[in-house]
């Protein structure tokens, strides 16, 4: 029976790893519909994309504050199944002053419309509060491109609140001409519940 650190009855969340995890990782990063976004090419390799999950996703001695979780979809009890791994949600960087955490999540497109984000982020805010309670941060933070519609509906419906547009959020290459370009992004928070 699989492990899981929160969990519904579609979903289950397990600490993201290497061996259990990289195919369903490749299969995400490896969709352009994924990376679009990410102002990224897509994974060519399963070793591209164990590169990538190594240098961003999992937590190590030099970034030891990155929680990334697989979102699981759950198999019958009955059944002999594994759990498929249909995207991630979870920290992967603490911003610069400490005062809060950021999130990020993706669902593979095959799995989009069916309300897994929103419900993956939920079981993550809840878990994430509801442990360690004295050493987690009051507000969780992400950020969106203005044009992805589709994950600022993932944050309302998670009980996010819309913040202000910054303009220069980050660099990342443009994708035609792999030069370094800055890219605006609406901040949303979340609060720790009373």
């Amino acid at each position: 029976m699989t492990k899981y650190v929160a969990e519904s009855e579609r979903l289950g969340l397990q600490l993201l790893s290497l061996e259990e995890h990289l195919d369903g990782y490749h299969d995400i990063m490896s969709d352009v519909r994924t990376v679009k976004f990410l102002h990224r090419e897509p994974s060519k390799s399963l070793e591209e994309s164990r590169a990538h999950m190594i240098s961003r996703a999992l937590s190590s001695p030099e970034n030891p504050h990155k929680e990334m979780y697989a979102i699981l979809l759950r198999g019958s009890e009955d059944s002999n199944r594994k759990p498929k791994m249909i995207g991630s949600v979870g920290i992967p960087r603490v911003p610069v002053d400490g005062s809060a955490v950021e999130v990020g999540y993706g669902v593979n497109p095959n799995y989009w419309g069916m309300g897994i984000a929103p419900e993956a982020l939920q079981l993550f805010t809840r878990f994430y509060w509801n442990i360690r309670e004295g050493e987690r941060k009051d507000m969780i933070i992400a950020y969106t491109a203005p044009a992805n519609i589709s994950s600022q509906r993932v944050l309302e419906k998670s009980g996010f609140t819309k913040g202000e547009l910054i303009k220069q959020a980050y660099e990342a290459p443009d994708m035609l001409t792999q030069e370094m370009t800055w890219y605006p992004a609406s901040r949303w928070h979340l609060e720790r519940p009373k």
